[in-house]
């Protein structure tokens, strides 16, 4: 079992952190009004010194940088237009910078879909965003729930008639 004397002749030396981790920060690509756009919320930790921050996606052969503002205290949140460049629509990498700190984040261009082109709707998608589950098969009925009622009541009435006529019959009654 090692002693205090043998950890004080230990070379192990811990890392310090680095200042202005984003830690905490998320990105995510969103709809609006028929336009795509990208929605950050920056975090950091450190001194609390304004610092520019960025967003560098890549595709392997070309790159765009997008300038997210600057983070001033603790927290950076807003939305910017999704870069117009043809190759972001693909498969990219994106990592938000912000002084020396830099923070790779899952980001994709949301595929075309009604909601997307419906004027009305605002839609996130990433992770944790709730239009995630717009896109799953919703349950249920479109037929209006009167019509169901109905339909229900006509099969339960039938079955009665039916009944009633069988139960006549068995008895020798005829009316």
């Amino acid at each position: 079992m090692p002693s205090a004397a043998y950890a004080a002749d230990d070379p192990y030396t811990p890392v310090t952190p680095r200042d202005s981790g984003l830690a905490g920060s998320t990105v995510e690509a969103m709809c609006r009004l028929g336009d795509t756009w990208i929605a950050f919320d920056l975090m950091r930790d450190g001194d609390g010194d304004p610092l520019p921050a960025s967003l560098r996606m890549t595709n392997g052969e070309s790159a765009v940088e997008v300038r997210l503002g600057e983070i001033t205290g603790e927290r950076l949140i807003g939305e910017v237009p999704w870069p117009d460049a043809e190759w972001t629509r693909g498969d990219i990498r994106a990592v938000v910078r912000s002084g020396d700190a830099e923070l790779a984040v899952p980001l994709a261009m949301p595929a075309a879909s009604p909601g997307c082109a419906d004027a009305e709707t605002d839609e996130a998608t990433g992770p944790g965003s709730s239009a995630l589950a717009t896109a799953l098969p919703e349950t249920g009925s479109v037929i209006p729930i009167a019509v169901v009622a109905a339909g229900g009541f006509a099969v339960v009435a039938g079955a009665g008639a039916v009944l009633l006529t069988a139960r006549r019959a068995r008895s020798g009654h005829r009316g």
